[in-house]
């Protein structure tokens, strides 16, 4: 499935920790959160994830995700808005993984292995970018997915 992403830019000295958010059921057709028009909100699938980004940080959210931390943080600034990407899975080799919060599990579809750091964090097998937890290289590897046409 494919998923419209919003980068936000933390310019503050502030951490966000594992902030958590539903997921929301993704309209294949627009890539963004469906809506319950009843209450204005997404439809959520009853799956919460925790989401973070520290100090001086740009990471790629799913749109929804994206806007619900910027209304919440009014210092998150967005940076851009990415095209629909298809969401990595990342296989942690030598290193326990911390995913989501939920017992569910998401399936994606690309696989990639994460190297582990000699500091325990874990680093992007694309471009050597390192980052603190699975999470966070699952969100970093959305810019190196090409999508190709079907």
């Amino acid at each position: 499935m494919n998923t419209k992403t919003i980068k936000l830019y933390n310019p503050t000295k502030e951490n966000i920790i594992d902030y958590p958010i539903g997921e929301a059921v993704i309209n294949p057709q627009t890539g963004d959160a469906e809506i319950d028009f009843s209450t204005g909100e997404p439809r959520w699938t009853g799956n919460t994830y925790e989401w973070s980004i520290k100090p001086e940080e740009t990471l790629e959210f799913p749109a929804y995700v994206a806007r619900h931390l910027a209304k919440v943080y009014a210092f998150l600034k967005v940076v851009g808005e990415g095209e629909m990407v298809s969401e990595p899975t990342v296989s942690l080799s030598g290193a326990g993984s911390s995913g989501p919060s939920s017992s569910a599990t998401r399936s994606f579809n690309l696989s990639v292995v994460a190297r582990k750091t000699d500091s325990g964090k874990l680093g992007c097998p694309e471009c050597g970018a390192v980052v603190s937890n699975a999470h966070t290289l699952k969100m970093h590897m959305i810019k190196h997915i090409k999508v190709s046409a079907v």
